[in-house]
């Protein structure tokens, strides 16, 4: 069965990133201000040209809300047979691609491509973690101690084994650091190895990301962008922090 525009609209807004959305809020923006003045931004004048007054314009001087947002996703949802779609999806700026891969993902009522991560060409899961590592508060680290703890009792109850960070780690092939020991005491060496970990499953995880970090609980957000910065080198990591994670690294390969 075919579905609708507006669950089409749905699935595209959950499953873009927050710099897609922000790009196609800022579009709306534009479309406000040439709407109200010379009409040539080009993803206005297409949408017009299909009959369609884009709902999400509103006031020029308002904010851009998620009702906004929704309505332009149902009137680009609507134009998906029409040849120019590509260039309605305009507003979406250099994500245009991708974001017309979620689209087609969601018409089809398949699982929409995972959002690309970006990270410097030059910098590796080790400059990111121990970046990480030492930008975390001690509440922040607190909580992954706190997480760490309750995967190595899960990991060693044969009946259970059912925590859930474990479970997402361990289905992209990742034990989280220090499992092996059933152990409370977590140590520095842990935590760092874990960061590094974590560093990796970005890279892998695509949208299952934001439900490993959910190990720091209400510093989640806080610490996803740390990530983001330190993977584009924005948060560089101390050497001697890469050398230790590294060489704790090779010697807990050895056992």
């Amino acid at each position: 069965m075919p579905r609708s525009n507006i669950s089409i609209a749905d699935g595209v807004l959950a499953a873009i990133t927050d710099e897609e959305e922000a790009e196609l809020a800022r579009g709306i923006r534009a479309a406000r201000i040439s709407y109200e003045g010379s009409q040539n931004d080009d993803w206005l004048c297409c949408i017009l040209q299909h009959g369609i007054s884009p709902r999400g314009l509103g006031e020029r001087q308002q904010e851009v809300t998620a009702g906004d947002l929704l309505d332009t996703c149902v009137d680009l949802a609507s134009l998906m047979q029409a040849p120019d779609w590509r260039r309605a999806l305009g507003v979406f700026g250099r994500h245009r691609d991708r974001v017309a891969l979620v689209f087609l993902a969601e018409a089809a009522g398949e699982i929409p491509p995972d959002p690309p991560v970006s990270q410097h060409p030059e910098i590796d899961e080790f400059d990111v973690g121990a970046a990480v590592f030492a930008a975390l508060t001690d509440a922040e680290l607190a909580g992954l101690a706190e997480g760490i703890r309750c995967a190595r009792l899960s990991y060693h109850d044969e009946n259970d084994q059912g925590d859930d960070w474990l479970c997402i780690m361990m289905q992209h092939y990742t034990e989280p650091q220090g499992l092996m020991v059933r152990k409370r005491r977590v140590t520095r060496a842990d935590l760092l190895l874990t960061c590094v970990d974590l560093a990796e499953l970005r890279l892998t995880a695509g949208l299952r990301w934001g439900r490993i970090t959910n190990v720091f609980q209400e510093h989640s957000g806080r610490v996803e962008r740390l990530y983001t910065a330190a993977g584009q080198g924005m948060i560089p990591a101390r050497p001697a922090l890469v050398r230790e994670a590294r060489r704790l690294a090779d010697k807990s390969r050895m056992f």
